[in-house]
C-alpha cells in the first residue's frame, strides 16, 4: 500500500469493501498495530505508533477476525470474555464480575 490517509471518527460506522487482494486486511492489521508500516507513520488517537507502544493501538482499535475460531482463547465463554480484562490488568474476581455483567447485557449469560 502506498500513500494511504485513513481516518475514522467517533460514532462513525465505516464499511471497507473490495476484492480479494485489494489490501483490506493489510490496512486493518496496521490500524491495531498487528503490522507496523515500513515507511510513513501510523497515528492512533493522536499517538504515533511504534514497536514500543503497540498496546496503545490495540487498546484503542478493536479487531474482529473473520474466522471466529481464531479469536477464541479460552475453554469457556466466561473465560474468553475475562481474557481481555485480565490482559489489561483487571484482577480475577473483578474481571469475572465485569465479564458476567457484559454477558448479561447482551443476553448471553446462558452461554
Amino acid at each position: 500500500m502506498h500513500e494511504v490517509d485513513f481516518s475514522v471518527y467517533s460514532d462513525e460506522v465505516v464499511a471497507l469493501i473490495g476484492g480479494n487482494g485489494a489490501g483490506k486486511s493489510t490496512l486493518l492489521e496496521h490500524l491495531n498495530a498487528t503490522l507496523i508500516p515500513d515507511d510513513g507513520e501510523l497515528v492512533v488517537d493522536g499517538t504515533s505508533i511504534t514497536e514500543d507502544n503497540k498496546p496503545h493501538a490495540r487498546k484503542e482499535v478493536g479487531f474482529v477476525f473473520q474466522d471466529a475460531d481464531t479469536q477464541l482463547v479460552a475453554p469457556t465463554v466466561l473465560d474468553d470474555v475475562m481474557f481481555g480484562l485480565q490482559n489489561y490488568g483487571v484482577p480475577g474476581d473483578e474481571a469475572r464480575e465485569r465479564a458476567r455483567e457484559a454477558l448479561a447485557t447482551v443476553d448471553a449469560s446462558h452461554l
